[in-house]
Formats: structure tokens, C-alpha cells, sequence
């Protein structure tokens, strides 16, 4: 415990407290330059009556700073609430990143699949189509025989009815 000899408008005083004798001497100068202050703005003060409105004044800033507090307790409050529900929303979000991502590889091997089954496809495909020209050119060149042998028939139809005419001719 610290004890301090003060001195307020010419009156000594002494503190005791806990703090420091320069905070002691720092709090006595501030109260002893205020009463002086209001005794100049004021000669009909008495150093009583300065110290009563000093005490009114310091209760009001006091009343005032503890209000002040309170709204910042209430502000604090209420931003810790804020990040609360962010912080809480971000972890829904988070989570549904994950649910999308494992949507997103899902979807990516389904499309790897489906890619897979396309390249099968097009591989039945080309060699159903390599059949299919192959088979063309076989029925083109079964028709081709066709015509030759059709040809070939109306040749032989038409030297058949020359022979027998022929013939008839000779019969006759």
C-alpha cells in the first residue's frame, strides 16, 4: 500500500491505495488543476463548493463511460453473435463444397463411362460399317455379274432365235 501526501488548492490530503505514487500524484494534480479552474471561471465558488461540482462532473463522465461500456459490451455482443452465424455458415458451405466435390467425381467417372462406352460404340461401329463396305462392294460386284449375266443371256436368247430360224428356214 502506498501512502501520498497531496495538496488541493493549498489543503494536503493524504491517499493510500494500491497504484503507484506517480498515479496518485498524476490523479491529485488533475483534481487540483480542475477546482482551480472552475474557481477561475467561477470567484463565487468555495473551494467546497468546486469540489462537489468536480465530484458531479466525474460522476457524470463516469455514469456516461459505464453506458458507453455497456454499448460496447452490447456491440461485442453482437459482433461475436455475427462471427458465430459466419463462422457457422461457412461450415455449411464447407461442407456443401465437399458434398458438390464428391457430386463433381461422381459425375466425372460417370462421364468417363460414358466416354468409354462412346469409344466401344464407335469401335462396333467402324466395324460394322467396314462390313457394311465390304458387303456394298460385294453386292456390286454381285450386280455387276447380274448384268454381265444377263447380257450374256440375251445373247445367247438371241443366237438361239437365229439358229432357229435358221433352222426353220432350212426345214422349210
Amino acid at each position: 500500500m502506498n501512502i501520498v501526501t497531496i495538496n488541493v488548492n493549498g489543503v494536503e490530503y493524504k491517499l493510500k491505495g494500491e497504484e503507484s505514487k506517480e498515479y496518485l500524484n498524476s490523479i491529485a494534480k488533475e483534481v487540483d488543476d480542475k477546482i482551480k479552474e472552475m474557481m477561475a471561471l467561477n470567484t463565487n465558488l468555495t473551494l467546497h463548493s468546486s469540489s462537489i461540482l468536480l465530484a458531479i462532473n466525474y460522476c457524470d463522465q463516469l455514469h456516461k463511460l459505464e453506458n458507453d461500456k455497456e454499448n460496447l459490451n452490447n456491440s461485442i455482443e453482437n459482433c461475436n453473435f455475427k462471427i458465430q452465424s459466419l463462422i457457422d455458415e461457412n461450415n455449411e458451405l464447407k461442407e456443401r463444397i465437399i458434398h458438390i466435390e464428391n457430386e463433381n467425381c461422381e459425375i466425372k467417372l460417370k462421364n468417363e463411362n460414358l466416354e468409354e462406352e462412346i469409344e466401344a460404340y464407335n469401335i462396333v461401329l467402324k466395324d460394322g460399317n467396314k462390313d457394311l463396305f465390304s458387303n456394298n462392294n460385294e453386292i456390286e460386284e454381285l450386280e455387276k455379274e447380274i448384268e454381265l449375266l444377263k447380257h450374256t443371256v440375251r445373247k445367247i436368247k438371241d443366237e438361239n432365235f437365229e439358229l432357229q430360224n435358221k433352222l426353220k428356214g432350212k426345214i422349210s
